[in-house]
């Protein structure tokens, strides 16, 4: 089953926070596992392992966290 979390926002001085961010999505690999993807503001990039199991981790290690938008899902 997929697991899906997102950031909404529509003040500009909401302070995002990548390590709460990346905290969800490792903390919730043990759902899905085809693939694992990020769209931040209108950059969407997805990961797919070698590994029989995609990760969260496997997904931060290899691409840098950009700056995000009002959205990043």
């Amino acid at each position: 089953m997929c697991g899906l979390f997102a950031h909404l926002s529509t003040r500009d001085n909401c302070q995002f926070n990548w390590d709460k961010f990346n905290f969800l999505g490792v903390d919730n690999d043990e759902r899905g596992g085809d693939s694992v993807g990020r769209l931040i503001g209108d950059q969407y990039s997805t990961f797919v392992s070698s590994k029989v199991k995609t990760s969260y981790y496997d997904y931060v290690i290899a691409h840098r966290n950009d700056e995000p938008s009002h959205i990043a899902i």
